[in-house]
């Protein structure tokens, strides 16, 4: 296993599977590794969401909502990911070392890296919001796993963007604002020529699911929020920005094969489609035991969806 990036020039070795590492030009790299191995699994086994410190040197930064937006992209590119660090921790005695760029760089005795959990096991805002895109890649992993975006297509990275991936169990859709902070929705249209706004707070990207085949007889068409997960097949959570946002439309289509009961006044020959107005909990459909229930993002980020839907 190595890093793809370091060895773009030389032939692929067989049954060996390369990997990527960076932060700021994952997805390119990921783009070049899916054309360089078709078939092999895609791995950023680095992502760096920070870095160390020297003395005399400013404080390595990078925000939280870029670095939930990055992973959020990587995911969207098919692959999966390994923070570095999530949790740095402490270089105790002298065990920082000496750096490779000058005989005059040591590294601090503090490893935090500006990581999700801080050197003393807080939890910063950087874990909340990466949180999401965890929970996302934990509980709906088996829809994500079978998933390739192949053959690598076109995409931007100065303005919104999307990246799709399909598979047997449906497709995904990753809108992102690439860090343009002032691009809070996006307009995006389906394939069958609908058009959807997917709101892009609170990290500038969202994962827009279509046609999943959550249970047998029942598929999600499309969502404009993100998944949080499936639970005991049972419960379909989805996750929206708080504040401002909750003003916008929530739409969501269900269609269920055999009986469909849908919530009063929400049902339209199938169609699902909901005003979330401030509140922390909506439960627009349900079927047999199936539901699907909507909660801000700052909600299920501190919390999680374990707690949340039992609340």
């Amino acid at each position: 296993m190595g890093t793809a990036q370091s060895a773009q020039s030389d032939p692929p070795l067989p049954d060996s599977v390369e990997c990527v590492t960076g932060c700021k030009e994952v997805v390119q790299r990921l783009k070049r590794l899916r054309l360089r191995q078709p078939a092999a699994p895609l791995m950023a086994i680095e992502f760096y969401n920070g870095s160390f410190d020297a003395w005399g040197g400013e404080h390595n930064h990078l925000g939280p909502e870029e670095t939930a937006r990055r992973a959020m992209e990587i995911l969207g590119c098919g692959s999966q990911l390994n923070y570095y660090m999530y949790h740095g921790g402490t270089n105790f005695g002298f065990w920082g070392s000496r750096l490779s760029e000058s005989s005059a760089s040591y590294e601090t005795t503090s490893y935090d890296y500006d990581a999700p959990i801080a050197e003393g096991g807080g939890l910063t805002r950087k874990y909340y919001l990466t949180r999401l895109v965890n929970l996302l890649a934990n509980h709906m992993g088996r829809f994500l796993a079978p998933c390739s975006g192949q053959p690598p297509p076109v995409t931007v990275h100065d303005s919104t963007a999307v990246l799709n991936l399909s598979g047997p169990e449906g497709s995904w859709a990753v809108v992102t604002n690439n860090g343009r902070s002032e691009i809070t929705s996006a307009r995006i249209c389906l394939p069958d020529g609908r058009d959807l706004t997917v709101p892009l707070a609170p990290i500038g990207a969202a994962a827009v699911p279509r046609g999943l085949q959550l249970a047998a007889g029942v598929t999600l068409d499309y969502a404009n929020l993100t998944p949080l997960g499936l639970f005991g097949q049972k419960l379909l959570v989805l996750h929206g920005p708080a504040g401002g946002h909750a003003e916008q439309d929530v739409e969501v289509r269900a269609r269920i094969i055999q009986h469909l009961v849908v919530h009063e006044s929400l049902a339209l020959h199938g169609h699902v489609l909901a005003r979330l107005k401030g509140q922390r909990r909506v439960e627009f459909v349900r079927r047999k035991g199936h539901r699907p229930d909507l909660f801000d993002a700052d909600l299920v980020a501190r919390h999680g969806a374990d707690q949340v839907h039992d609340s």
